[in-house]
């Protein structure tokens, strides 16, 4: 069926709305997400300067075999010391963007109905949840990526200082990542994803209020719109608007759907005839 005009411009509408709540979205969390950025990559290479301390002890004997239990205690040892690291920077991280979700839905609402800070449980559960979550799966990629620079370095015959440098390389691209290539750090990628959850964790938080609060609430998945989007992000956009306890295509109950995600949900009031 063609669309009528009315629809057209409905739909051009529609898409000018969400890329407006995307740049305001990332425009709130540009400075935050560079300070955690910051943060971690500081994180990330003191890891690599304790690692390669004690990495230090195979040098006399490098030539035989490393067991993936040494390395294991190496990692256990590294991590031992800089858990604690991301506490303080996730904390504020993840504080400040949470609220920042929140209050976009009061601002859209017009209502003084939304109570979202450090009093509020499950703020508090998610950030605790979040954060530990975050810091066992950066470790377990920081552990696959250096166990294969060791073990590529030791089947391509390379000395101990070489393979010693190639991890300290690595670390260091964990932390600034490889400019000359246009690739985005794990640091970089870390804060983007952790900040991007938790706004959208207190975009639902908040719309989650204004629902019990008796204001029916809706969403919406909205992309990018560019060449780049996902195809189950795209499926889901398409869902158009759903009740707020539904869950999206894809599972989701709402953006991010991975890290990286440049997706973001809209929240109204739902349309009375």
């Amino acid at each position: 069926m063609k669309e009528t005009i009315d629809q057209k411009l409905n739909r051009v509408f529609s898409r000018i709305i969400s890329a407006m709540s995307r740049n305001k979205k990332d425009n709130q969390l540009a400075a935050i997400q560079s300070k955690l950025q910051k943060e971690i990559g500081k994180i990330f290479i003191a890891q690599g300067k304790i690692f390669i301390d004690q990495f230090e002890v195979f040098k006399i004997r490098f030539k035989e075999t490393i067991g993936g239990d040494e390395l294991t205690r190496l990692f256990d040892n590294t991590e031992a010391v800089t858990n604690g690291m991301f506490a303080d920077p996730l904390n504020t991280a993840y504080e400040a963007s949470l609220f920042k979700g929140a209050n976009e839905i009061s601002i859209l609402l017009g209502e003084d109905i939304i109570s979202f800070n450090l009093s509020n449980q499950r703020a508090n559960d998610w950030i605790i949840e979040n954060g530990a979550k975050l810091v066992t799966n950066v470790n377990e990629t920081t552990r696959f990526q250096i166990k294969n620079v060791v073990k590529r370095g030791i089947n391509e015959g390379l000395s101990y200082d070489k393979i010693a440098a190639n991890i300290t390389k690595r670390y260091k691209e964990f932390a600034i990542g490889k400019p000359q290539l246009h690739i985005r750090s794990r640091a970089h990628l870390v804060a983007i994803t952790e900040t991007g959850n938790a706004y959208e964790a207190g975009a639902r938080e908040g719309a989650k209020q204004a629902n019990d609060a008796g204001l029916t609430m809706e969403k919406k998945w909205s992309t990018t719109g560019d060449n780049r989007v996902s195809e189950l992000c795209i499926v889901n956009e398409n869902d158009s608007w759903i009740g707020l306890d539904q869950v999206f295509a894809s599972g989701h109950d709402r953006p991010l759907r991975f890290p990286g995600c440049r997706c973001a949900a809209l929240y109204r009031r739902r349309k009375t005839n």
